[in-house]
């Protein structure tokens, strides 16, 4: 795979983390942008991503990955306002989604760094 490819994959998947962090408080301290994204800007450009992504890869695995990926994310993105929900287990699932994309995040971006 380009290295390129591994740098992308990176950000998409630390892009679905970011979004999935914004629910936890102890980490609201850790915003290193001055002006961070909206939430509509930040779905916009996941979605943007995850299309770009779907055509770019030729991995058929790969593809099927992240957008069973994207699809949890959005799924619990639509179901935090704890439709069926309680809040205690959106959060268990959402914490456990949010690590398994970061540890995916960080895993691209040693990829890309040792392809460079």
């Amino acid at each position: 795979m380009e290295n390129s490819s591994y740098f992308d994959l990176s950000g998409f998947y630390l892009d679905l983390w970011a979004l999935l962090d914004w629910y936890f408080a102890e980490t609201n301290w850790i915003v290193t942008d001055p002006h961070p994204l909206t939430s509509e800007q930040q779905m916009q450009r996941l979605t943007r991503d995850y299309a770009t992504l779907r055509r770019d890869l030729e991995d058929t695995l790969l593809i099927g990955q992240i957008t069973s990926d994207y699809n949890r994310v959005m799924h619990l993105q639509d179901t935090y306002p704890l439709n069926g929900h309680s809040k205690q287990a959106w959060l268990n699932e959402a914490r456990q989604v949010r690590d398994y994309v970061q540890t995916l995040g960080l895993r691209y971006a040693e990829l890309a760094a040792e392809e460079a």
